[in-house]
């Protein structure tokens, strides 16, 4: 196993994770030190995406950093926190595949087919929330979502559609990697201008109404994306 002692900045020690799992020893800011072993239940961890759905749980205790369970059309696996910046998580396996969120919000992709380019949010009352979905919701929420994305042929396409997030009242005991918690269960209707609907779900808690775990269907024709989160990074 390959195992660091940190210092300085989160941003640093979040970087430094990776530098070990990928077998790179750097000195300087973030990194005081290696040594090796070959029983990194990171090296383990940070694999490319896999067909099926395995039980990330075992994984998931073992590892202490931040860390969720991620699947994309029947692929996945337990990804661990690799940065943070302006309240965006970036999520990667040792083939540098990301996923991107926003507040637990599906952002974006990378080296993944198929992948989420952009989503953009706009059309909401901010008041005194950060996104629509971060504050009470006693009525439907309206907003618009922009997205552009490549499809599983290679082709490139975007679109802009209508939001409603509606949260069903009560809660739900939502089962997670590492415990199970009583959630919100909210509900995104997609209306897309030509025509398409698509539906999503948030599960959040009901009083700082933090996403532990979420099921997008990001535009018409794309695959689940599914993430619950094991070990939290707030």
């Amino acid at each position: 196993m390959r195992t660091c002692a940190f210092i300085g900045t989160l941003k640093d020690r979040l970087r430094a994770v990776f530098l070990c799992v990928l077998g790179v020893c750097f000195l300087g800011v973030g990194l005081a030190g290696c040594s090796t072993n070959s029983a990194n239940p990171l090296v383990s961890t940070l694999s490319s995406f896999l067909p099926g759905r395995a039980d990330v749980s075992d994984r998931a205790r073992d590892v202490s950093y931040a860390s969720i369970d991620f699947g994309i059309g029947g692929r996945g696996g337990l990804l661990i926190l690799s940065n943070i910046s302006q309240g965006l998580t970036f999520w990667q396996t040792s083939r540098r595949e990301t996923v991107v969120l926003r507040d637990g919000y599906l952002e974006s992709s990378g080296g993944l087919v198929p992948e989420l380019h952009m989503t953009r949010i706009s059309g909401y009352a901010a008041g005194d929330k950060k996104t629509p979905w971060s504050g009470e919701i006693n009525a439907p929420v309206h907003y618009t979502v922009t997205r552009s994305w490549t499809n599983a042929d290679g082709e490139t396409d975007s679109g802009r559609a209508s939001a409603d997030l509606v949260c069903a009242p009560g809660t739900v005991e939502k089962k997670l990697p590492l415990t199970t918690r009583a959630l919100e269960r909210c509900v995104e209707t997609l209306s897309w201008e030509r025509g398409k609907q698509t539906a999503s779900v948030l599960w959040r808690d009901p009083e700082n109404h933090r996403v532990w775990a979420a099921e997008v269907v990001a535009w018409p024709g794309s695959p689940l994306y599914e993430w619950r989160v094991a070990r939290p990074w707030w």
